[in-house]
C-alpha cells in the first residue's frame, strides 16, 4: 500500500510514521542544501526533505527489513542509502529489533525483553559528516542517541546549520542525558522546538542557526 507516496507495511505503524515525518520537521526551514538522516526507517523523512527542497539526503537504516523499503521508496531520487547503524565509534554493532507492529522501534541500546538480536554494519557519525559535508542532521535511533554525545557536542564546528533528534526515554537515566545533549545543543545553535524533556516517552527538538 501506499501513503503520500511511500510505499508500507499496513500490518506495521508504518503509515503513522510517515505521517510524523511530514508534521514534525516543518521548522527545521530546509533549502537545497545536503541531509543526513540517521535512523531512515523506510525513508519518510527523505521523501519529506526532497520535497521541502532538498540537494541530497544522505539515509542510514541499519535494520535489513526497513533498508529494503528505504531502496524501494527512494529508487530514482536523491537519496543516497546505506545499510548501516550511525555510531560514536566502531564498524559493527548489535542491533536489537522489536517483535511487535512497530518496525520503527529497533536500537542498537539493549530493550528490556528483546531477544531478536543482529549484528549490523556501523559507521561513525563525525566520519560521515565530514564525508558527505551535510549541513542538516537528523536523528531519530530510538536510544541510540545518547551514544554520540562527544560528536553532537562540536555539531557546529564540523558544519552542521541545523539539527533535530528525537529523544527516548526507555531507561532513567536517558532523561538525563536527554537535558545534556540539549544543553550543548542550546549553545551551539537558536531553539526552534524546545524537546519536552520530561514528556513520558519521547520527544522531538530542533535547533539551527
Amino acid at each position: 500500500m501506499q501513503h503520500r507516496g511511500l510505499f508500507y507495511r499496513p500490518e506495521t505503524n508504518d503509515r503513522s510514521i510517515i505521517n510524523e515525518a511530514f508534521r514534525d520537521y516543518v521548522l527545521l526551514g530546509i533549502g537545497e542544501e545536503t541531509i543526513l538522516d540517521v535512523g531512515a526507517h523506510i525513508g519518510s523523512f527523505a521523501i519529506w526533505a526532497l520535497e521541502e527542497g532538498a540537494k541530497e539526503v544522505i539515509s542510514f537504516e541499519p535494520d535489513p527489513e526497513n533498508y529494503g523499503l528505504l531502496l524501494h521508496n527512494t529508487v530514482g531520487k536523491k537519496v543516497v542509502a546505506h545499510n548501516s547503524a550511525i555510531v560514536e565509534e566502531g564498524n559493527t554493532i548489535e542491533l536489537w529489533r522489536s517483535r511487535t507492529k512497530d518496525k520503527s522501534s529497533h536500537s542498537i541500546q539493549h530493550r528490556r525483553g528483546r531477544t531478536d538480536v543482529v549484528h549490523v554494519e556501523a559507521t561513525a557519525l563525525r566520519d560521515t559528516i565530514r564525508r558527505y559535508h551535510p549541513t542538516v542532521l537528523k536523528i531519530d535511533i530510538e536510544g541510540g542517541e545518547f551514544l554520540l554525545l562527544p560528536t553532537l557536542a562540536c555539531l557546529q564546528d564540523l558544519g552542521i546549520r541545523a539539527v533535530t533528534i528525537e529523544f527516548h526515554f526507555g531507561r532513567s537515566e536517558w532523561r538525563r542525558l536527554s537535558k545534556e545533549i540539549a544543553a550543548s545543543l542550546n549553545k551551539q545553535f537558536t531553539v526552534r522546538v524546545p524537546p519536552k524533556l520530561d514528556k513520558a516517552w519521547n520527544t522531538v527538538g530542533i535547533w539551527a542557526n
